[in-house]
């Protein structure tokens, strides 16, 4: 007997339990369920029961990601000429699926889908209400994103046409606001094990979304901090929610029934894995990756360990609606507790001493990586006695301590200010922050300065000033944490440079030491050599700098030899192992001057061409130095989605086209990688 023939037995089942529950499963219910007759209420039991039996035997629950999909369309593939107007043959785009994250509700979400694609194509009409100027109502403008009438007219009608209901605004929870978001819908969780709760957000009608960083209790992933994504969207209500996925039929998806009964959908291809919970009145999508690297090593998930992971993520919940009233005052209570929090950390921080606070921070850096980033300056600020203990990297500074009675404090705290600034102490006790490209790398053209007295137990501001696109601005007040808040006044180039002036820096400024050296003499680095400066620091600071090397070479032609260092690092493509890089150095007004990309270059190509690549081959970059500068040539990249070829042409007229992957090849073979006379920087010439 099939669940067809159970069915069959029912008889009229459009009027029973059974059929309608199928039928909301399914997202095709129109009524609500009839109750059944008395005289059929034995049948629907005894149905119930074999069915219950035939579990694991020739009925099962198969739900597969198919079920869910709202619409599949295949991505257009450009068509691309060759220099002779030939077409070039590019590979067919796989295609492209859209799942519901509701379970439910289909062809609503397709029919909106539709509407939204081919409505305002140039994109007039959202820019006419950029700031909703037209008024629309929060419940259309926010979840649904209506920026017109036309839009909400048919939204109704398409909720009407399907018998649905809309949400209303979300509430977006920050990491220390999750608790929110839990007891506003009456649940306590998702995760059982170990668990971090990060960002999500709530709908009042139940429908939620969360961040969480999660640990499985299972050695065939042994792996931590696990990022996944829980979605649970109610079925009554439209979600407009969905995802996209390429080439579906090779997914690997099988339905897994856990210890306590419930069947959830495993879906799985070398990026990412899903389970996916179908529920009586929603459905829930966990997400995360199922690939991590491991020493250089791309380690895939199994099934196996899919299958127990699922097993710890909780999808007996039911979510009541949320009271909105109480709403505002969780919120308020969550963010009292999460700044109370942060105040006695910042207490047990900052009060300890500067030789505990310097160890702390060490060990924190430890976690992530190196210690040798990190620095620090004794200096009397304010002219007390008192030496101010002055943390942050090689040049800049990110707050300052003090001591009272004994006990160091905070005496000032520059985490508000968005920048990484440089320092300078001026004379009458004056504390000048700067950011101007503190790394001297030419990125951009700005810059601001902010003015500080250092008073007996703080910093006073003074006065600010911020340059953009060549306009001086006066910042009377400290810019608050959001820089569109701020407040700014244009003045002349004259008026900038005489406040400048008026702020005379002291003839000598603090030293400064690495941290994992407090206490110790800073020793004096006797070369004027800008370059012999930055490599004997290197080699000082560095305990990897065994492993740097050096080269000289005049790359634009104007007869300053550049210095070219490997001895910086990322992380490329597919790869959590630091790759060491070339870093491009000159000298500016006898000043080094960084000139390369932030990633760094990877080789130097006849005609001083200098070129980044990715480990995998799938981009290329090429540069010439033009003045202090670094200027484009052209970028060489596959599109990691759509699978073809582009080219992007820097210069005056800069352009980009799609290629094939031949004629790709075509272009980067132009260049030719040189080999480059790499010595230890131990072997610079310091005399």
């Amino acid at each position: 007997m099939n669940a067809n023939e159970i069915l069959d037995m029912i008889g009229d089942a459009k009027g029973t339990y059974l059929w309608e529950t199928q039928k909301y499963r399914d997202g095709t219910a129109g009524a609500k369920p009839l109750p059944l007759p008395r005289r059929r209420l034995w049948l629907v039991a005894a149905v119930i029961g074999l069915m219950l039996l035939l579990v694991g035997c020739t009925v099962a629950y198969v739900l597969r990601l198919q079920d869910l999909k709202v619409a599949e369309y295949r991505p257009t593939t450009p068509t691309v000429y060759d220099e002779n107007g030939d077409v070039i043959s590019l590979p067919t785009l796989a295609p492209r699926t859209q799942i519901t994250l509701q379970g439910a509700n289909q062809e609503a979400l397709a029919e909106w889908n539709s509407f939204c694609r081919d409505y305002d194509p140039d994109g007039a009409i959202v820019t006419a209400n950029d700031n909703n100027e037209l008024g629309i109502p929060n419940p259309y403008y926010i979840p649904y994103g209506c920026y017109s009438w036309e839009m909400v007219n048919k939204l109704d009608e398409i909720v009407q046409k399907y018998d649905l209901k809309l949400l209303s605004p979300d509430v977006g929870c920050q990491s220390y606001e999750s608790s929110v978001l839990f007891s506003s819908l009456g649940i306590d969780g998702v995760f059982h094990g170990d668990v971090e709760y990060l960002s999500g957000y709530f709908y009042p009608e139940g429908t939620f979304n969360i961040e969480l960083l999660f640990q499985p209790d299972t050695d065939q992933w042994p792996y931590e901090d696990n990022l996944a994504e829980y979605y649970y969207s109610v079925k009554e209500y439209f979600d407009p929610v969905y995802y996209e996925v390429a080439d579906l039929e090779n997914c690997t998806q099988w339905n897994y029934t856990r210890s306590d009964g419930r069947t959830v959908l495993l879906v799985m291809n070398d990026e990412w894995a899903r389970i996916i919970a179908d529920l009586q009145d929603a459905l829930v999508t966990v997400s995360f990756a199922s690939s991590k690297w491991d020493g250089g090593t791309k380690v895939q998930m199994t099934q196996s360990a899919l299958e127990q992971i699922s097993e710890q993520f909780d999808f007996s919940i039911k979510p009541h609606p949320a009271d909105m009233t109480k709403v505002d005052a969780l919120m308020e209570a969550a963010q009292a507790a999460y700044e109370a929090e942060r105040a006695a950390a910042d207490e047990n921080l900052y009060t300890k001493g500067y030789e505990q606070y310097i160890q702390q921070e060490l060990d924190r850096a430890a976690e992530h990586g190196t210690r040798d980033g990190l620095f620090y300056s004794l200096c009397d600020l304010n002219g007390d006695g008192v030496m101010e203990l002055l943390p942050g990297g090689k040049v800049s500074l990110w707050g300052i301590l003090s001591m009272r009675d004994g006990k160091s404090y905070q005496y000032a705290d520059f985490g508000n200010l968005a920048g990484l600034f440089r320092f300078t102490v001026c004379e009458d006790h004056v504390l000048e922050l700067k950011d101007d490209d503190i790394l001297k790398m030419r990125v951009y053209d700005y810059e601001v300065r902010y003015y500080f007295r250092a008073e007996a137990d703080g910093l006073t501001y003074l006065e600010g000033l911020e340059r953009e696109e060549g306009i001086w601005y006066s910042l009377p007040v400290l810019p608050p944490a959001d820089p569109r808040a701020k407040e700014r006044t244009e003045i002349t180039e004259q008026q900038a440079q005489a406040i400048i002036a008026s702020y005379v820096p002291l003839e000598t400024q603090p030293e400064r030491q690495q941290m994992k050296r407090y206490g110790e003499p800073v020793k004096p680095i006797p070369w004027t050599d800008p370059y012999a400066i930055y490599i004997a620091e290197a080699l000082e600071w560095y305990e990897d700098s065994g492993k740097f090397a050096y080269t000289l070479m005049d790359l634009n032609g104007d007869g300053i030899q550049e210095l070219i260092a490997r001895d910086t690092w990322t992380t490329q493509a597919g790869s959590t192992e630091p790759v060491y890089v070339l870093s491009v150095h000159t000298i500016v007004d006898g000043e080094l001057v960084i000139v390369q990309e932030p990633h760094g270059m990877t080789d130097v190509c006849e005609g001083g061409i200098l070129m980044y690549r990715e480990e995998d081959g799938t981009r290329y970059e090429f540069y010439r130095m033009k003045g202090m500068e670094l200027e484009l040539i052209e970028e060489i990249f596959k599109d990691r989605l759509q699978e073809y070829w582009w080219r992007v042409v820097g210069g005056e007229n800069p352009q980009s086209s799609n290629c094939s992957e031949e004629t790709a090849r075509t272009y980067i073979a132009q260049y030719h990688p040189i080999e480059l006379n790499m010595k230890p920087f131990s072997e610079y010439p310091f005399s």
